[in-house]
């Protein structure tokens, strides 16, 4: 009969999730830009050996004294809100030589920041961070809020970008509740991932309860690279998981006979499920408001237009036939900053 290890207390799970990813990181972590102490420029990283640079960066994570800017922090989080990392890597280098100071951003044209953000998701994103640029410089004379409910009421601020500003940035001690991160602690600590009854405000507080001591800044980063390229969502790697002998979910998936908790799911995607939502009833992404909203930004990127040509445009282009549709999509995007429109001309902000 074979015997598995009994749910641990929180404390003997923290000793060994802090021994155990921390081994991991340190070897398999991603090298990111936005990961960079201000002790290194961003333009240095391709010219160093990666090794070396593998070890200044997970050098510098555990001292105490290095810092990074908020700004950096701040428009790397921006950019990687429904954004792929791949996709942000080179966008969030090519801002940085474009504006590399928060006072840079501030004195930005608007409608330069939108055109840049191109492909970045949520246009009002860039909106946020430049009267964020503005609020900053402006209103608070270049310095940052140090508390969540401060950093809360800077634009497009939420109680995630917060809490990774006070943990990337300034080094204090909060938990950092990304979708990976969530994922984490429903598996390996809760031991599953289908509980949706439980608050944000939840996760927070019992990722808090897990941080190591001075430490928060490379465990919140450990974690998000644990989630993204080990602990995935509908594939986790757990044969190779440092953590398959303290994960709840593993544990409990081996007690039913699975080989782990990955053939688990993979089990239980094959079970009928009468929950499902059937795919036709899921609004395509191109039949979106989200997706006109995108289009609509990306024809006054290249320049203005008469609002008839670009309600033509949108029709024949893009098949937006609801006129009535087109004027609310028009108006919202006028109240939001994002156009303006003077008598039938429309432009960027």
């Amino acid at each position: 009969m074979l015997l598995y290890p009994k749910p641990m207390s929180h404390v003997d799970l923290s000793i060994q999730l802090h021994q155990k990813l921390f081994a991991w990181w340190s070897t398999q972590g991603r090298i990111l830009p936005w990961r960079e102490k201000i002790s290194m420029e961003i333009d240095q990283a391709p010219a160093v050996d990666e090794n070396s640079f593998r070890e200044h960066i997970f050098a510098t994570y555990f001292a105490s004294s290095a810092r990074r800017d908020p700004y950096r922090v701040v428009v790397a989080e921006m950019m990687l809100q429904q954004t792929q990392v791949d996709r942000v890597f080179q966008r969030y280098q090519a801002w940085m030589k474009k504006w590399p100071t928060v006072e840079d951003l501030a004195q930005a044209n608007l409608s330069d920041v939108i055109i840049f953000w191109q492909g970045l998701g949520y246009n009002r994103r860039a909106r946020f961070l430049w009267l964020l640029a503005k609020q900053i410089t402006q209103e608070r004379h270049g310095i940052w809020p140090t508390t969540e409910s401060e950093l809360r009421k800077l634009p497009g601020i939420g109680k995630y970008t917060a809490r990774a500003v006070m943990s990337f940035a300034f080094g204090m001690q909060v938990g950092v509740v990304d979708t990976n991160v969530k994922r984490i602690l429903q598996r390996v600590v809760d031991g599953d991932a289908s509980d949706t009854q439980k608050s944000e405000e939840y996760y927070f507080q019992l990722a808090d309860t897990f941080l190591p001591q001075e430490k928060a800044d490379p465990w919140n980063q450990s974690l998000m690279d644990f989630g993204a390229l080990i602990c995935t969502a509908k594939r986790p790697k757990c044969e190779i998981c440092p953590l398959q002998e303290v994960c709840q979910a593993n544990l409990g998936a081996r007690r039913k006979s699975f080989l782990n908790y990955a053939d688990f799911l993979s089990w239980q995607s094959k079970q009928p499920n009468s929950q499902i939502v059937p795919k036709k009833s899921i609004p395509q992404f191109k039949d979106t408001d989200r997706f006109f909203r995108g289009r609509i930004i990306d024809q006054l990127r290249v320049n203005s237009l008469e609002l008839r040509k670009l309600q033509n445009i949108m029709e024949h282009e893009f098949g937006l036939h609801d006129e009535t549709r087109f004027a609310k999509l028009i108006r919202s995007l006028v109240q939001e900053g994002l156009i303006t429109q003077e008598k039938n001309q429309v432009q960027l902000a």
